[in-house]
């Protein structure tokens, strides 16, 4: 096990490669089995006698005289990273808008709208009429989790047009 207190456990790795985030990664194959690992800014260790090794400061000098290599990211991957991270920052913002919507129908019930509520509504609605029932038990989103309302089917349908309406909006944004 590498634990980069030797010298030589530096020399034993196979690959360094930079992450987005400055860290460096490592990977070492022994006897077919792949170790791995992250070494980062601030990481230190203590030898035998308990000293404290600065790991991140001995990394990098080993780079800087030649011992090891580092896969360094381009400018071009820091970019191509960055734009990606935003690409998953904006739709985990636009799936958070949509998990956590409501709808207010004309009579005034608050139906939770995501996307698992949308197609609870559709399979409730289409068992009702097919049933032909008007009447539904349904738990409304102001209401505590178990506590049924009565609510009319043609109120149940406004809800799940609204939620419709809404996430198409969510999604188009």
């Amino acid at each position: 096990m590498l634990n980069f207190i030797n010298e030589n456990d530096f020399s034993e790795v196979d690959s360094y490669k930079e992450t987005a985030h400055g860290d460096i990664n490592w990977e070492y194959t022994i006897n077919g089995t792949t170790h791995s690992g992250s070494i980062y800014e601030g990481l230190t260790r203590k030898d035998s006698d308990g000293n404290p090794i600065d790991v991140w400061h001995a990394l990098l000098a080993k780079e800087q005289s030649g011992e090891i290599y580092i896969q360094r990211l381009t400018q071009e991957n820091r970019d191509s990273i960055a734009q990606q991270e935003q690409v998953d920052q904006f739709k985990a913002s636009r799936q958070q808008l949509l998990d956590s919507a409501i709808v207010t129908t004309s009579s005034d019930n608050q139906y939770d709208a995501d996307e698992q509520s949308i197609s609870r509504m559709a399979n409730a609605i289409l068992a009702a009429r097919r049933r032909g029932v008007r009447d539904i038990k349904w738990s409304l989103a102001d209401t505590p989790t178990g506590v049924m309302t009565d609510v009319t089917l043609a109120d149940l349908e406004e809800a799940h047009e609204l939620a419709v309406e809404n996430m198409a909006s969510i999604w188009s944004i």
